[in-house]
């Protein structure tokens, strides 16, 4: 940060060293908006730059202002209609408007025409095929895509796990995807309590689940969710109501308003 700040002493007009100074400050806790306002600089010294525009829409999507994210992609593939990266980040932003999933869906598949190795995209249009009715067969051939382009994406294997969770004979196969996402992230809370989910389900295999909840609780004590499926577990062992009462309480202290 502090050779790009000199270069914009130097030459306030340098728009790349704003937008690499923003991508520096969009990683530090409480300073996106400064990044956002780095971005907005590269954008006014540099408007034709793809990278300008998809790095402030993907920091203006981080603060919830969705439609002006979506309008800074759009922007981005006016200038460059084959971006890869603006069709994905745009799909994101759809996402999160009721009712636009067919046209996150498009965009998704329109990053994948322009870039068919794009495992990101492949693993973004799953997550959203998943969530339709009578897609998850596609959302897992989706999954299966991004991990055979790129072996080691954990989140893939996470959510293939999940797809597979819920086919039913495939529950092994799931817990095998769950434990090879915990071997690429093995600090990852949420793949600990997916697999302990899982394996609740398994005869002789509660204590499994038990010790992957505590495991997760471990990486993050403020994990509503696996404070109740801890709870939720624990009820079904000899003697655990008390704890299990315990981390229900837990859980609706973290989340007065639970989605569980």
């Amino acid at each position: 940060m502090a050779h790009f700040q000199a270069a914009l002493r130097a030459n306030p007009d340098f728009w790349e060293a704003h937008l690499s100074l923003g991508n520096e400050l969009v990683e530090i806790p409480g300073r996106l908006d400064d990044a956002i306002a780095e971005y907005q600089t590269a954008v006014r010294l540099a408007p034709d730059s793809v990278r300008s525009h998809t790095d402030l829409g993907i920091a203006l999507l981080q603060t919830g202002r969705t439609g002006e994210a979506i309008a800074q992609f759009e922007t981005a593939l006016r200038i460059q209609p084959d971006s890869a990266a603006a069709h994905n980040d745009l799909a994101n932003a759809l996402t999160r408007i009721p009712g636009r999933l067919p046209d996150a869906i498009a965009e998704y598949q329109a990053a994948l025409r322009a870039k068919p190795d794009f495992a990101e995209a492949h693993n973004d249009l799953g997550h959203v095929l998943a969530q339709m009715p009578g897609r998850m067969p596609d959302a897992i051939a989706q999954f299966e895509a991004a991990i055979k382009i790129r072996p080691d994406y954990w989140g893939a294997h996470n959510n293939l796990a999940t797809g597979l969770s819920q086919i039913p004979g495939r529950l092994p196969d799931a817990i095998a995807e769950y434990e090879t996402a915990l071997r690429i992230r093995p600090d990852s809370a949420m793949a600990h309590n997916n697999l302990a989910t899982a394996l609740s389900q398994v005869p002789d295999r509660l204590l499994d689940a038990i010790a992957q909840y505590r495991r997760a609780l471990q990486l993050d004590p403020n994990y509503a969710n696996a404070h109740y499926n801890l709870g939720a577990a624990l009820v079904r062992m000899p003697g655990g109501q008390a704890e299990a009462l315990a981390e229900y309480e837990t859980a609706l202290r973290l989340e007065p308003s639970p989605r569980l």
